[in-house]
């Protein structure tokens, strides 16, 4: 029997791959007893987690029940009175010796012997049989860290409570080392600063800094982005200043994850600020990418000719400047649509040595698509091409991209067949832009085509533009096609089942 808790209902336990729940938590309606209710009429049972589709082996954790089934598997049968045997059929030695023993009241010994004896006798006269053996319990193997971080956003993405968000990064033992990790940080983060729990972001950052494994500059640096990135830029100031008092050495990249910060807050004066005066104040030496990041901020707050001057205080302070340096300083000028600001950096760019290799076309194109200049942005293409220069898949994902927003979908297929012709493989971000953009269009037969592709490479778009799709099927009279649609995606992922069963139920019969 399989029961399902309702989404309500939480579990707090030790969970391991199909091992059963320890005999001391028993449930009963959502609650947990320290001694099991007795029932007369049923064997006792244990109960077994399964966790899908991240199946983990974690930490006292609080686990949304929407991911749970408990699966309730007797583990002993009752052993009826009486044995009945078939006609002609001998009873099992193992049946006649508990026969024996309950009807023969001899010592131990005696009892033994007797089974014993007919346990030979049955033998001579049927049938050799193999004893089978109980295999041993194996127990699946820890979860690796990668795994339980998996587990962890998974749960992050559907949890709205506060305590609970908290309580899933405290279980996962987050790391700034690691980039899923990081990503998990962000989530969480970004759930809490939507429904405005400040509280609760700096009571956990700040509990954080007490763990021993956090107690340096990588996770201080980590902290601060994750204040930036809830607006909370004065206590992402409050961390900086207190680094040392934590016994930790603070270098430059605490102040590149401050200026950062105020980035991600969009608090630019902030950042102008911070540039300005923390370098002296706090004797840290900027370097290339303190640099950056403040030309990046003159870039975003659309004021990127001032970078001129951060291009003149690189000279001073014998910083060489790179491509990332141009490429900010092409993507702001082409966002102001200053054209001619583009050609200076373009010049300046041959006078530092600086290549403009495949990441800047990127760029140019990605901004040109972005202002519907499309076809601009298609002959610098044909100029890399001609120049003996190699396009890679996110060339052409601009170029699709750009196309499809101005409506011209047949321009983006073509860019598309010449990306797969050209060696270049599209990425899943390519395949569900480009699907989203074909049903907005129309063009639910390509769609489908390209849906079904991106589907063998395990990569299905999100629900709502399946449901588009779906819908656009049902439209052009290819229901057949809308039902094996939702029946592969059903197969694959169990998350949205009931809301694809009713997509189902309103299909034309």
């Amino acid at each position: 029997m399989v029961a399902r808790l309702t989404p309500d209902q939480k579990v707090a336990c030790s969970i391991h791959v199909g091992r059963p729940l320890p005999s001391s938590l028993h449930r009963s309606n959502g609650r947990a007893f320290s001694n099991p209710p007795t029932d007369t009429h049923r064997p006792p049972i244990t109960l077994k987690l399964h966790i899908s589709p991240n199946t983990f082996d974690l930490f006292p954790f609080l686990v949304p029940a929407s991911s749970i089934r408990v699966q309730l598997t007797p583990i002993r049968s009752i052993i009826p009175s009486s044995i009945s045997v078939p006609a002609g059929q001998p009873p099992s030695p193992v049946k006649l010796r508990r026969r024996q023993c309950r009807r023969s009241p001899g010592s131990a010994r005696s009892r033994w012997t007797s089974s014993a004896a007919a346990a030979a006798a049955t033998a001579a006269s049927s049938p050799r049989r193999r004893r089978r053996r109980s295999s041993p319990r194996t127990r699946a193997p820890p979860l690796s860290a990668k795994e339980k971080t998996r587990a962890a956003l998974s749960l992050l993405k559907t949890e709205k409570n506060p305590e609970r968000i908290i309580d899933i990064c405290r279980a996962a033992s987050l790391t700034p080392q690691s980039h899923l990790d990081r990503v998990a940080f962000s989530v969480a983060i970004s759930k809490l600063t939507e429904s405005s729990h400040f509280d609760e972001i700096r009571r956990f950052l700040e509990e954080s800094k007490g763990r021993p494994d956090l107690r340096n500059e990588c996770f201080m640096c980590r902290a601060i982005v994750l204040y930036g990135q809830a607006g909370m830029m004065s206590e992402a100031i409050d961390t900086f200043k207190n680094v040392e008092e934590l016994g930790i050495r603070r270098t430059v990249k605490s102040l590149n994850a401050l200026l950062f910060a105020s980035i991600i807050a969009k608090d630019f004066k902030e950042t102008k600020r911070i540039f300005m005066e923390f370098p002296r104040i706090y004797s840290v030496a900027p370097d290339l990418e303190t640099f950056n990041t403040v030309i990046k901020a003159f870039s975003e707050s659309e004021s990127t000719s001032s970078a001129y001057s951060a291009l003149a205080e690189m000279d001073r302070k014998g910083v060489k400047p790179n491509a990332t340096t141009f490429g900010t300083m092409l993507a702001g000028f082409y966002k102001e649509e200053k054209y001619e600001d583009v050609g200076k950096v373009l010049e300046l760019m041959q006078k530092y040595g600086v290549a403009r290799g495949v990441s800047i076309y990127n760029i140019r194109i990605q901004s040109l698509c972005k202002l519907k200049k499309s076809d601009e942005a298609k002959v610098l293409l044909d100029g890399m091409l001609a120049r003996g220069m190699k396009p890679n898949s996110e060339t052409y994902a601009h170029l699709i991209h750009g196309f499809c927003s101005e409506e011209r979908y047949d321009e983006a297929k073509k860019m598309f067949k010449s990306m797969v012709n050209h060696g270049c493989r599209p990425t899943s971000d390519c395949y569900f832009t480009f699907i989203h953009y074909l049903c907005k269009g129309g063009e639910f037969d390509t769609a489908l085509q390209i849906c079904k592709e991106s589907m063998e490479k395990g990569w299905v778009p999100n629900f709502g533009t399946m449901k588009s799709l779906v819908n656009g099927l049902v439209s052009i009279d290819k229901v057949d096609e809308a039902r094996e649609l939702i029946k592969q995606v059903k197969e694959r992922f169990s998350r949205n089942t009931d809301l694809w069963d009713e997509v189902e139920a309103g299909l034309p019969q």
